[in-house]
């Protein structure tokens, strides 16, 4: 773009005019001293300042068009004279992509930190030329009982985490060879000095041009040794297969002393549905006291069980397996109890079904909360509703709006849109001799991350107007500016 020194544009490309957001302006009507766009984004200062300084200038814009898009640009204005009159040459190079990518890049480098930090798995990032840690999450510095000193700058040869450090070794040719290490178990020593066993994938990766490598760990320990009480188990049921009689006697007993003391409620039955083994959390959990229940039937100890549960009961003594995570239970007393269970047939034989194993837990309290905060919800909505009064969330990096029922229906808008941008909100239901006003003072509040407050006119789709009073709060992040405004509609 091309303008006299006294303002006036006298060329401009298409190029220039898509970038100022000008495209369709005439070229008498553009002059660098009355654009008010330009007075504000900067463009004006530099325009005069190359006139002033007689030289280039150039700089950084970030302005908003008049169709209300984001662009970035580096401007640089060039005076020089031609036929004894001084000319001042504008030059854009758009830079918005770049920008949003940058932005985008921000945006990915803070999700990766919540990531670590927030993770329940125990993460280490590594330099592999140096074996030391770069960073490391609470997970892992409470599952190898470390403090983040001992850790970050050092290397895990010298806080002893390895028993067997050629194992590491291994590990990292692995890594230069394959790019990653997956489902490796390993046994660790913690600071204590106790061995504990880890499931592990390592992986290779490059972070800002350095080599690093990110260790994911899941302790297994409670798994390995019920791995080795369960082969333990099954070594003792093998050496008495030849004494099937004695060694149904001792299954039997230890089932019913594993049932009997499981943290579960669990129960097993016969054929007969009478009870053969009972979990002490079974008789808490069904209110059944001291009551002795081994070789009494099921039906005679909960006599309001349903029909619907007898038939699935047959069903199950048929081989099925059948489940529920939310079901009824209506007590003798009265009361309604809220049960997920599990019932699965045990075999005498193979294809010989010897009875039933009911595993069940009683969410009676946690079904009551649920239906008192779904209540809760519905009064919400419903003092909302009575009181004319709206409520509302606003991102000011997204220019989105979260809206309640009642904030819907204040504003004329349709609840099956779950967000609305603040710039349809401002040009399909703010009143048009309310709209810059409306929006001037958004703007300020955020600008200074000051409250909201206005009274204006909004215009609903049948064209009928009405008053609304609005008020936000901002809500700050971490570098002290608003990153959203929360508030009410009236």
């Amino acid at each position: 773009m091309t303008f006299q020194a006294s303002g006036p544009c006298v060329s401009a490309n298409a190029a220039a005019r898509q970038i100022a957001g000008i495209p369709a302006m005439p070229l008498e009507q553009l002059n660098f001293h009355t654009l008010q766009d330009w007075q504000t984004n900067g463009l004006h200062a530099l325009a005069v300042q190359a006139l002033a300084q007689g030289k280039p200038v150039s700089g950084a814009i970030h302005s908003t068009t008049i169709f209300g898009n984001e662009v970035w640009v580096n401007a640089s204005f060039t005076p020089f004279t031609a036929g004894g009159e001084t000319l001042l040459l504008l030059m854009f190079e758009d830079v918005s992509e770049r920008q949003k990518a940058e932005a985008a890049l921000r945006a990915s480098e803070a999700l990766f930190n919540l990531t670590l930090r927030s993770s329940p798995l125990g993460i280490l990032i590594m330099n592999p030329l140096t074996d030391r840690a770069v960073d490391a999450n609470d997970a892992f510095l409470q599952m190898n009982g470390l403090s983040r000193e001992e850790v970050v700058g050092h290397s895990p040869f010298e806080y002893d985490l390895f028993p067997q450090p050629e194992e590491l070794l291994a590990i990292r040719d692995a890594l230069l060879r394959d790019g990653q290490v997956l489902n490796l178990e390993t046994p660790v020593r913690t600071k204590t000095g106790q061995v504990r066993y880890q499931l592990s994938n390592w992986v290779a990766f490059e972070e800002a041009g350095e080599q690093r490598v990110m260790l994911l760990v899941l302790d297994i320990t409670e798994r390995k040794e019920a791995e080795k009480l369960l082969f333990s188990m099954n070594g003792i049921l093998e050496q008495r297969v030849q004494e099937r009689t004695t060694a149904l006697k001792r299954t039997n007993q230890i089932l019913k002393l594993f049932v009997e003391h499981a943290p579960a409620a669990i129960a097993m039955f016969d054929r007969q549905l009478q009870f053969l083994a009972v979990s002490r959390r079974f008789q808490e959990d069904y209110r059944l006291g001291e009551r002795e229940l081994l070789g009494h039937s099921y039906y005679e100890v909960f006599p309001e069980i349903s029909r619907e549960a007898k038939t699935i009961h047959q069903r199950c003594l048929a081989g099925a397996v059948e489940k529920r995570q939310e079901d009824p239970f209506p007590r003798q007393d009265g009361s309604l109890d809220w049960v997920r269970w599990e019932i699965h047939p045990w075999y005498e034989n193979p294809g010989q079904v010897g009875g039933l194993v009911l595993f069940s837990e009683v969410i009676t309290e946690r079904k009551q909360a649920e239906q008192e905060l779904r209540k809760l919800t519905e009064w919400m909505a419903e003092g909302q509703r009575i009181a004319h009064l709206g409520l509302f969330e606003y991102h000011i990096a997204t220019r989105r709006f979260t809206l309640s029922e009642e904030e819907y229906r204040i504003y004329g808008l349709d609840p099956a849109k779950p967000f609305i941008d603040y710039d349809s909100v401002l040009a399909d239901r703010i009143h048009p001799d309310d709209r810059a006003l409306t929006s001037q003072a958004f703007q300020t509040a955020i600008a200074s991350g000051s409250t909201y407050e206005i009274e204006h006119r909004i215009v609903w789709p049948d064209g009928s107007v009405h008053w609304v009073h609005g008020r936000a709060l901002p809500e700050f992040g971490q570098d002290g500016r608003p990153v959203r405004y929360i508030g009410t509609t009236l």
